[in-house]
């Protein structure tokens, strides 16, 4: 294994110093330009060139080690497509804000094969790693926007929980005033009232739908009885039927008893008569 040098890569860390507190001003991107275009359409990023002003920092990958190397002067390559890179969505929000903090990672072995930067706060914003011949870029404040998403959800999801409870319990209660107020009302197995259905009127049978018309027609037999009694008091029995259309039946026969006991038919010697005062 290859020794650590006490302070390993000193000449990266002074031209980074040089940038603390100046701010971004430009970016261009410097692409694998591949004959068959695979390369530049998912970006292959080989280096970097980071403008603080009069100040440029050129980032290299090494194809031999997968390292970072960091210099004043960019890497002569002609397999390479500058583009600018002022509008690429890890870089954007902080173009224009100055450089609070940067760091070199070295890894296990001694080589530098990353980097980080802190804009506008001393929180890291950009990471950058060497791996497979090319530059891999990680936004830190895409994983802080992630984790505050995840928990804003979170938080909608508990919201919407509570209300969905809340409105459980006001249903249940206005359920059960209501079926107070209707002592009729049933009540399901959690104890919640719920409507009751109107009760259904019992079917008749056809001996008590006989005996509903029967009494209606016994009742306006005596109502027409009762009338011809009065204007005819002397009438017996036989005129009253043949006065109402009806013959000398039971029914007629119960309704001249009824009236009879009541007092107010008489029947001497053989004839009907009204005795006491008219109606």
């Amino acid at each position: 294994m290859q020794e650590v040098e006490p302070n390993p890569h000193k000449t990266a860390r002074e031209l980074l110093d040089l940038l603390i507190g100046k701010r971004l001003t430009s970016i261009s991107r410097r692409i694998f330009n591949d004959p068959d275009e695979t390369a530049c359409v998912f970006e292959w990023l080989t280096g970097l060139d980071l403008r603080f002003g009069r100040h440029v920092v050129h980032i290299d990958v090494d194809p031999n080690d997968d390292t970072l190397l960091i210099s004043k002067a960019p890497r002569q390559d002609d397999d390479t497509l500058i583009v600018d890179g002022s509008s690429h969505p890890l870089w954007r929000p902080v173009l224009g804000k100055p450089l609070m903090f940067a760091w070199t990672m070295i890894n296990s072995r001694g080589y530098l094969d990353g980097l980080a930067f802190a804009f506008e706060t001393y929180a890291p914003f950009a990471t950058l790693v060497a791996a497979g011949s090319q530059i891999h870029e990680f936004s830190n404040h895409d994983r802080d926007r992630r984790v505050a998403a995840a928990a804003t959800t979170s938080a909608q999801q508990g919201i919407s929980q509570a209300v969905d409870a809340l409105v459980s319990d006001l249903v249940y209660v206005v359920n059960k005033a209501a079926s107070k107020a209707a002592p009729g009302v049933s009540k399901d197995v959690r104890g919640r009232a719920k409507a009751s259905r109107s009760p259904r009127a019992p079917r008749s049978s056809a001996g008590e739908m006989g005996r509903t018309r029967s009494s209606a027609g016994l009742a306006e037999l005596r109502d027409r009885a009762r009338a011809f009694i009065e204007n005819n008091p002397e009438c017996h029995a036989a005129q009253i039927a043949r006065a109402l259309g009806t013959t000398n039946t039971p029914g007629f026969r119960a309704v001249i008893q009824e009236l009879r006991q009541a007092g107010l038919v008489t029947r001497p010697k053989g004839r009907v008569a009204r005795s006491g005062p008219s109606r």
